[in-house]
């Protein structure tokens, strides 16, 4: 049977992020780490670190040609970053309001696996845009951390691969003691690089996808989703769904791509009813229970994607496409992970940066005692914010 390139990018789309290929590429991973197990620092046994020297010149290049600029950008990065730091505690507290006052709302705070659907999540990151999404991300906050601290006359050691765990990320490891020794303002601008970076790197994504990216999107629209085939005994099968007609909506929700309709369809449930509509008619099918996941719903349709204008080869299209997903969640993950490590929590920047402030206005011991137990209240505080909806979603799905 003939199958267009659309439809094969789908079918081959759709396998990669399946949960067997997921759990392969996780499972490679982790063979490969053991495999050089020797040549990585452990610690607490679940965060694994490759120091190299990987990106060192450049941090240092820049750092020291254009000190000034870093300078004035790192002092800057302060300012931005207690301004996070009030306004991500703001929302610490709002979700502790809204969980006491409005239980069915959605969570403030959410762990993100690229990959794994968290229970409970409002997001859901696919395994190789988010992975790849994450490692720039993570790599940019860290690089801002190693600029900076150039630019201050402190000495970049070195950088490297880390895993927390199962997530992916790097690091740069700045001289501590020259950074002890450092005036409260430049440790601050050091502690501020990472997130300030990310907001940076945010912002230079949103001009890309606004300027570039958006008026190439144009000259491939797509709206809609159409089916190439219909697999027999199923849902879709035994419903009046017809192939090759375009259905604009799903339940009312515009599809704008077939990725829309792909999401859409991982929030689904067995024997939910989801009603297709377009100019012509409306169909509403019952949902079946898929076959490698239970508690998802299974229409059994092989969907293509339907272009509107055709002034772009498809597959720069669809190539197009997958790209401005990939900048979309750079973009998400870099507030993400800016906005998080922003906290007033224990050693994460936000942290450091509470410490230093502290230390102005209270003797170090006294400022000490304060940062642990705020840091100590925070992060329970966190722990129930994450856990609660999981349980919740796990229970009452």
């Amino acid at each position: 049977m003939y199958m267009d390139f659309n439809e094969a990018f789908l079918l081959f789309s759709n396998w990669m992020s399946s949960w067997q290929i997921v759990l392969a590429a996780y499972l490679v991973l982790f063979l490969i780490i053991y495999r050089h197990r020797k040549k990585f620092q452990f610690q607490s046994k679940i965060v694994m670190m490759l120091h190299t020297k990987i990106g060192l010149k450049l941090m240092h290049y820049l750092g020291d040609k254009h000190a000034k600029f870093f300078r004035v950008l790192g002092f800057v990065g302060i300012f931005v970053g207690y301004i996070g730091m009030v306004f991500m505690t703001g929302i610490i507290l709002f979700g502790v309001y809204q969980l006491i006052f409005v239980p069915d709302a959605a969570p403030v705070v959410s762990p993100v696996l690229p990959g794994v659907s968290i229970p409970g999540s409002p997001i859901s990151v696919p395994f190789w845009s988010g992975m790849i999404a994450l490692f720039i991300t993570i790599v940019v906050h860290e690089f801002g951390h190693g600029v900076i601290s150039v630019a201050n006359k402190i000495k970049v050691k070195s950088s490297g691969f880390v895993m927390f765990g199962p997530i992916p990320g790097a690091f740069v490891e700045p001289d501590e003691k020259q950074l002890e020794k450092a005036t409260p303002s430049v440790k601050l601008a050091v502690f501020a690089a990472g997130p300030w970076f990310n907001a940076l790197l945010a912002m230079f994504i949103f001009l890309l996808l606004l300027v570039i990216v958006n008026p190439l999107i144009g000259n491939a629209t797509t709206e809609g989703v159409a089916f190439s085939s219909l697999l027999a005994g199923t849902p879709a099968a035994n419903s009046s769904l017809e192939t090759d007609v375009v259905y604009k909506e799903v339940d009312g929700v515009t599809m704008v791509t077939y990725q829309t309709f792909f999401e859409y369809m991982q929030n689904t449930t067995p024997g939910q009813v989801i009603t297709f509509s377009n100019e012509r008619n409306t169909v509403s099918v019952e949902l079946g229970t898929h076959p490698q996941n239970p508690d998802l719903g299974y229409l059994g349709v092989i969907p293509h994607q339907v272009t509107l204008k055709e002034s772009l080869p498809g597959w720069l299209g669809i190539v197009l496409l997958w790209m401005y997903g990939l900048l979309g969640w750079i973009f998400i993950l870099s507030i993400g992970i800016g906005s998080a490590n922003l906290l007033p929590l224990g050693p994460v920047d936000g942290g450091r940066m509470f410490e230093v402030a502290l230390q102005k206005f209270f003797k170090k011991k006294l400022a000490g005692k304060i940062w642990s137990k705020t840091a100590l209240i925070l992060f329970i505080v966190i722990i129930v914010l994450v856990v609660i909806p999981i349980i919740k979603a796990v229970l009452f799905s």
